[in-house]
């Protein structure tokens, strides 16, 4: 298990590398459970399609850029009643599908957002009428 609040908390992962340069850091990881649920009809499934590598950006350490690379597995969904065939498998909500970014991310870039955008109300409500 990761150092609680290192990575973003996404069950089943393992560490593979850990690059590091003078302008970021890139963290590539792999899925290591068996299996995954299609998330149409929600049925385990084994058999791998393929795999792709997922590449999302997470919180900095130290101020250092970090990047996460996840090695993701197609599976075939097995249950003949669903119409999905092929399906990626799921990060939780830690890193929702198609993301970029992950969900702590994505919630400290909004908080920085909302933070800005209330001083500059601020600072317009109070600016003195000219004279």
């Amino acid at each position: 298990m990761f150092p609680e609040g290192l990575f973003p908390s996404i069950d089943g992962l393992r560490l593979e590398a850990l690059r590091i340069d003078t302008q970021s850091i890139t963290v590539v990881l792999a899925v290591a459970t068996a299996n995954a649920a299609c998330p149409l009809c929600g049925e385990s499934a084994m058999r791998v399609h393929s795999r792709y590598v997922r590449t999302a950006t997470d919180l900095p350490w130290a101020g250092i850029r970090v990047h996460l690379q996840i090695m993701v597995r197609r599976f075939f969904c097995d249950n003949a009643t669903c119409s999905r065939r092929i399906f990626a498998e799921r990060l939780g909500d830690a890193l929702p599908a198609f993301a970029r970014r992950t969900n702590r991310l994505a919630k400290a870039l909004c908080a920085i957002a909302f933070t800005l955008e209330v001083r500059e109300a601020h600072a317009w409500l109070t600016l003195k009428p000219c004279q």
